[in-house]
């Protein structure tokens, strides 16, 4: 099945007003979250990159349908890797313009620690194992 995802769009400029292509957008879950009808849904990192207009259409998981009031973490970096706009959101259903939703950080301030891919795997891992393991019905 499917994820269910909204678009959340947006166009990047310089302060001159000229498109940043190959500028990227990642978002990630600040948890994982549960989605009543298409299940878990892992906090893993999600890249967009800009077109040569500067626009970029980001698919992702509406997490105001989830049930653990999760959101996203937003960093947007230019082409050369320099952060340009970090903040936090929650994506609606219906989906919306990156900078209409975007709660910003204030200047300076990491969007989020370092990420830490051996505690990504073992909870990847963990998951997985719970999604796969038998469930034994006791006879009363």
């Amino acid at each position: 099945m499917a994820l269910t995802t909204a678009n959340v769009t947006a166009t990047l400029l310089d302060q001159a007003g000229t498109p940043l292509a190959g500028a990227t957008v990642t978002a990630v879950l600040d948890k994982a979250d549960v989605d009543p009808t298409d299940g878990f849904v892992l906090p893993i990192a999600q890249t967009f990159t800009a077109d040569a207009a500067g626009a970029v259409t980001m698919a992702l998981w509406p997490n105001a349908r989830g049930t653990q009031a999760s959101r996203y973490r937003v960093t947007a970096k230019d082409a050369a890797g320099a952060v340009i706009a970090s903040g936090r959101m929650a994506v609606p259903s219906a989906g919306g313009g990156l900078f209409d939703l975007l709660e910003f950080l204030p200047a300076g301030m990491p969007p989020y620690p370092e990420r830490d891919d051996a505690r990504q795997a073992r909870v990847e891992a963990d998951i997985a194992a719970l999604l796969h393991t038998p469930r034994v019905r006791q006879r009363r």
